[in-house]
């Protein structure tokens, strides 16, 4: 015996008024926002400025990453992140740093020499 649904039958569901003065005042609230008026080009944001180590170290906006590594890579992160005191996000960010940071370096100087 199954219990009756708690919402309506289909025919008693309202569709919403999209003609009525609250969705007009949604709508034109949304076209003046000045997002609104930007072209297609106008829209790509500017790339996040190259961090140094002294803007590493403040507090940023984190961004996700997708990463594909193989199982048996993630298999040792999640071991460190079980029997550490780091997560596994948290040991890659601290033992990518670096990397990163002497890539920067290094593609920073070729370009000041014009080799780029």
């Amino acid at each position: 015996m199954s219990l009756p649904s708690a919402r309506p039958p289909s025919s008693q569901r309202r569709a919403p008024d999209l003609d009525s003065r609250e969705a007009r005042a949604f709508v034109e609230r949304a076209a003046s926002h000045p997002s609104a008026s930007k072209t297609e080009e106008g829209r790509g944001e500017p790339p996040p400025p190259v961090l140094t180590r002294s803007t590493a170290a403040q507090k940023e906006l984190l961004r996700p990453l997708t990463l594909r590594i193989p199982d048996s890579l993630h298999a040792r992160l999640l071991f460190i992140a079980e029997n550490g005191s780091k997560s596994m996000n948290q040991f890659v960010i601290e033992a990518l740093m670096p990397a990163v940071e002497q890539q920067v370096d290094k593609i920073t100087r070729r370009k000041e020499l014009g080799l780029d």
